[in-house]
């Protein structure tokens, strides 16, 4: 018989809220998240964006690792700090981390940071020494392997919209 696989725990960070509660709440209400894009984001092609307001990325990691990511791993590494919580995990990955594997979707890597880099370029400036890590897809899959001690198989599907489906999808895959 196969192994079954049952998802145990959601977590949430983005325009609606900074967990699922409130997230969940703020949809079922007809809520939106979307707001002007403040200034100091520097974004020239939109004015408006999905903030995460309120969110503080040094509340999930340290300076020096914020500092050399892509906001779009400060959320991821927010997201499994959810998940992981609920999950209590910390005993099963500490016996064996070799079993324990990460998979996260995504469409693109860090692009907050390709955009500033490309605006530096275009200002005559050089590019900062961390952009390749920061712009990579697989970056936020990383930092949750690097970080939390998993050292099993990591996966980073790219499908655009579907991207999540496919992370779960090989996720499961991967533990059957």
């Amino acid at each position: 018989p196969e192994n079954r696989v049952v998802v145990t725990d959601l977590s949430y960070v983005g325009p609606l809220g900074l967990e699922v509660d409130t997230a969940w709440n703020k949809l079922i209400n007809g809520v939106s998240g979307i707001v002007r894009a403040p200034p100091e984001l520097g974004f020239s092609v939109s004015a408006i964006a999905p903030l995460a307001a309120g969110f503080d990325p040094l509340n999930y990691m340290e300076k020096k690792r914020v500092d050399r990511t892509d906001p779009f791993v400060h959320y991821i590494m927010a997201a499994y700090s959810q998940f992981n919580h609920d999950a209590s995990l910390e005993k099963l990955i500490a016996e064996n981390p070799y079993v324990h594997g990460v998979a996260i979707g995504t469409g693109i890597g860090g692009i907050q940071t390709i955009v500033k880099q490309q605006e530096r370029f275009a200002a005559g400036q050089n590019v900062g020494v961390f952009m390749a890590s920061m712009t990579m897809a697989n970056s936020g899959t990383y930092e949750v392997a690097n970080t939390e001690n998993r050292k099993g198989i990591t996966k980073t599907p790219i499908s655009a919209f579907a991207s999540g489906n496919d992370a779960i999808i090989e996720g499961c895959e991967a533990i059957k």
